[in-house]
């Protein structure tokens, strides 16, 4: 392990939203988080995807523009900013998440997490984590960070299954130093197990998942991971990263004065 993510640690991270997190709802709804996820963002050829229009790019597409404006608006929350993409080509993620890197990202991501019949049929989403996939996702990985400079960040699906977590130690093993695990519940007794695995093959573990205020966020935090991820609890409440972010700081605090 390489990075210990200092100023990231004990803090929120407000999550990928489709539909919702782009730089404008980060500014509003992200105050007193270290990081905020824009996107997911697509980028495909497909035709007819369900998804929301604006998170929807065809390759080659006008990424410079949204994303200098975008990420300049995210940044108004004052927190660090990510990008999130997934795509039926590697080459075409790669360009995004480049152009998101020159536009002053401060992190990447990998979604490989998602449902959809558009990429599981190709092995990719949360399939890519499966491991019949694993030469794929590490051809993946290799190749992203060969092209980009900033930190990556995996999503996988399904992290709470033995075979998943053995698979993402491709990712680690390859360089990746974050994952953002989407753990259903994330203080569930498994959940908590999972964290502390992947805390011992990642450098940096985010973990996530009906986290709705402090008691669940701390169990989070002791069970490894170096921050927690929230996504339907801000949607809910405008203040409520603000205010676990202070919880958790105090705890903090506490901690180091005794």
């Amino acid at each position: 392990m390489t990075d210990n993510f200092d100023d990231l640690r004990n803090s929120v991270i407000l999550s990928e939203l489709g539909g919702y997190g782009n730089g404008i709802f980060c500014a509003q709804y992200a105050k007193g988080a270290s990081v905020v996820m824009m996107g997911t963002y697509i980028i495909d050829s497909a035709r007819n995807i369900h998804y929301p229009p604006e998170f929807i790019f065809r390759p080659g597409g006008n990424y410079r523009s949204y994303f200098e404006a975008h990420i300049k608006e995210a940044r108004l929350s004052g927190a660090k900013v990510a990008v999130s993409a997934i795509g039926s080509e590697l080459k075409d993620v790669i360009d995004m998440l480049v152009t998101a890197e020159q536009c002053g990202a401060d992190f990447i991501s990998l979604c490989a997490h998602s449902a959809m019949e558009l990429y599981t049929k190709q092995g990719l989403g949360y399939k890519l984590c499966m491991p019949e996939n694993r030469d794929n996702l590490k051809r993946w990985i290799s190749e992203i960070l060969s092209a980009t400079s900033k930190p990556l960040i995996l999503k996988p699906g399904s992290v709470w299954h033995d075979y998943i977590v053995e698979s993402v130690s491709i990712a680690a093993q390859s360089g990746t130093p974050i994952v953002h695990a989407n753990l259903g519940l994330a203080f569930e007794p498994e959940a908590i197990a999972t964290i502390g695995e992947l805390s011992q093959i990642f450098d940096f573990v985010i973990a996530g998942g009906g986290i709705t205020g402090i008691d669940g966020a701390k169990e989070v935090l002791e069970a490894g991971a170096g921050a927690v991820s929230v996504a339907k609890a801000a949607i809910q409440d405008v203040h409520f990263i603000e205010q676990l972010g202070r919880e958790l700081k105090e705890i903090v605090i506490s901690k180091s004065a005794q």
